[in-house]
């Protein structure tokens, strides 16, 4: 009953506790996504890069956004936008294809 009451006065005090952000999901986390929405068993393990793919594309993107910020020349942006645009294609035909070995 203690703790029930602390925790009803602690939100009493503060009924706003702040804004969610976006944070990269883990591998756990990610199963769990594909479960709930796409009703997929799956092992994320091998198909989850640490720190490569998709993310070095994304780099890459915010590289070029920057340049284009700091200096102003459209060839800056033109490269973000390539940059982005291939990480798109990559992500789509990712689930893609794993979409698609679950139905066959």
């Amino acid at each position: 009953m203690y703790l029930e009451n602390s925790i009803d006065r602690a939100a009493a005090a503060k009924p706003i506790p702040g804004r969610a952000t976006l944070h990269r999901l883990n591998r756990t986390e990610y199963a769990n996504a594909m479960k709930d929405l796409l009703a997929l068993e799956i092992d994320p393990a091998p198909l989850l890069a640490d720190k490569d793919g998709l993310n070095a594309l994304m780099l890459a993107a915010g590289v070029s956004f920057a340049f284009y910020a700091g200096t102003g020349q459209p060839r800056f942006k033109r490269y973000g936008l390539l940059a982005l645009k291939w990480t798109l294609l990559a992500a789509f035909g990712f689930f893609g294809v794993l979409i698609l070995e679950r139905l066959a």
